[in-house]
């Protein structure tokens, strides 16, 4: 509930003053975000002002229902400015957290809808008020907006300036940004020492999120030499998954089933974890290579055993860079 009021007020001043955006998911929670006190104030002052206009505009309905002419008039200045209102609160909803839909609190991206309710709302009440003012008013704002968009789309260029942009406005805690980054540089030109940073910050600021790309940061860092690090990233992905299953276990009050075939996704970021480390550590490069045979008959179109079936291959030599 926390979440969806804090979320409610930061999307409306999002949309206003349309600065400090990132592209992708922020991840403010359990950490309570930055603008949280700014949030809460300025849900409750719109809420305040919607709820009371709509009441007001309800009982000004019912007057001209009744034959009271006079009162459509203020109705008719007003009523675009609630409907506005009405739409933001009504199309926001869905982006609030209520219902969990992924890692983050909320993302700027979700607004583009809401976000007209309330340009509409905005464009009533300067209109309605300061009539005279509003043509200036409104072609300053649309300038500013044209600006920071052409800003924004900067940001667009590559998967580098996206996370980048997210760490700036949510810090090195979002471990789906600093994971990102350490992929990158594993990609684009393979810089094991930038990418094994990036990926051990993550570990930290969200280990169970890492769990999803631990099998490329337990290649990177075997790759980079650094094995004994591996194998203890390796051994948490075991543990993390052992309790995972011990979880569902108990949920299924006790009963056995078989837990790798039904794809548990812990289960398997384990085991591409492990034959990660083994087709890196010659000692067990046997060994990894009957389970990636294995792995390659369960899930034969898994991109990530796709992914380390090619690292085999160029780590036997069938395969050049």
């Amino acid at each position: 509930i926390l979440n969806a009021a804090v979320s409610f007020g930061i999307y409306l001043i999002r949309t206003i003053i349309p600065v400090g955006l990132a592209p992708q998911c922020i991840m403010r929670w359990p950490h309570p975000p930055r603008m949280m006190m700014p949030g809460l104030l300025v849900a409750g002052a719109f809420c305040w002002w919607l709820g009371r206009h709509c009441l007001s505009e309800g009982r000004r309905l019912k007057a001209t229902l009744e034959g009271d002419a006079s009162t459509f008039g203020a109705a008719h200045e007003i009523l675009p400015a609630v409907a506005g209102g009405l739409w933001y609160a009504i199309a926001v909803v869905p982006f609030l957290g209520i219902s969990g839909f992924g890692y983050h609190a909320l993302a700027d991206r979700f607004t583009y809808i809401p976000a007209v309710g309330a340009s509409l709302a905005l464009l009533s009440i300067v209109r309605f008020k300061r009539k005279v003012l509003a043509l200036p008013v409104l072609s300053v704002a649309v300038l500013a907006l044209a600006f920071l968009t052409d800003r924004q789309t900067c940001i667009w260029r590559n998967d580098e300036a996206m996370w980048r942009q997210t760490i700036v406005v949510d810090g090195e805690r979002n471990g789906v940004a600093t994971a990102g980054l350490g992929l990158w540089h594993y990609e684009h030109g393979h810089d094991l020492k930038k990418a094994n940073d990036y990926f051990s910050k993550a570990f930290v600021a969200n280990p169970d999120f890492m769990q999803k790309t631990c099998f490329i940061f337990v290649d990177s860092l075997a790759e980079a030499g650094e094995m004994e690090k591996a194998y203890e990233v390796l051994k948490w992905t075991s543990e993390f998954s052992r309790s995972v299953r011990s979880g569902e276990i108990a949920k299924m009050g006790g009963t056995e089933y078989d837990f790798e075939a039904s794809e548990i996704k812990p289960l398997m970021h384990n085991r591409l974890s492990r034959v990660a480390c083994f087709l890196r550590d010659p000692q067990f490069r046997k060994v990894g290579l009957e389970e990636l045979a294995q792995l390659k008959e369960d899930h034969p179109d898994s991109i990530h055993v796709i992914y380390l079936d090619g690292r085999a291959a160029l780590i036997e030599g069938r395969l050049t860079d």
